[in-house]
């Protein structure tokens, strides 16, 4: 596993923008295309708690029908971009789904 450095790194087009190891992260996405059902929803809340614990401490996640916001504290080296694209990506891909 990649060590997190506490020097800060900073990014353009790749996101997140910057990570510094041992900081704890407030991250917001959204539905790039409108209300999730709740199915979705619950997917979305299940696979945000799955990793808690084990990449990241979760200290909240507020999930509303079109918009996420969490705050994390990544843990033992787990990448922060790659958090939030694990979590990105399996959401969208259950969203597509549920809205055909």
């Amino acid at each position: 596993m990649e060590k997190i450095s506490t020097e800060l790194r900073r990014r353009r087009r790749h996101l997140p923008h910057w990570q510094q190891g041992g900081q704890t992260y407030f991250i917001t996405f959204r539905s790039a295309r409108e209300n999730l059902p709740p199915q979705a929803l619950r997917q979305v809340i299940h696979h945000i708690l799955y990793d808690h614990g084990k990449k990241y401490e979760l200290f909240f996640a507020v999930v509303m029908p079109n918009h996420v916001h969490t705050l994390i504290e990544t843990r033992d080296g787990h990448r922060l971009d790659r958090i939030v694209h694990a979590w990105k990506s399996f959401t969208a891909k259950q969203a597509n789904h549920y809205l055909k």
